[in-house]
């Protein structure tokens, strides 16, 4: 399958989403959403830019992630985690 090319701020909007799309994420984001000062709450996490590689690896992807925040627990790093590698099968940086 071709991956679809997007941009680093595109790759960022779309991991976001499908962390926030998973069930567990969804729950606590939505007792989040009601303490959150001024009715923003903040973002499930913080994804870095997706860093370019050379090339592409192995498997045709010509971008690396070294690291995300605002994980705080094991099982939301798992989440992040999973919706990294799917979005590895699926997207190429444009550069």
């Amino acid at each position: 399958m071709a991956r679809k090319l997007v941009t680093a701020e595109d790759f960022q909007k779309e991991v976001q989403r499908r962390v926030e799309a998973h069930p567990q994420v969804a729950e606590d984001q939505a007792y989040e959403d009601t303490r959150a000062v001024g009715g923003k709450a903040e973002p499930v996490i913080l994804v870095a830019p997706p860093t370019p590689l050379r090339g592409t690896d192995s498997t045709g992807c010509n971008w690396t992630l070294d690291h995300y925040r605002g994980v705080a627990t094991l099982q939301r790093s798992a989440i992040v985690s999973a919706a990294i590698t799917e979005v590895m099968a699926q997207l190429n940086l444009r550069q």
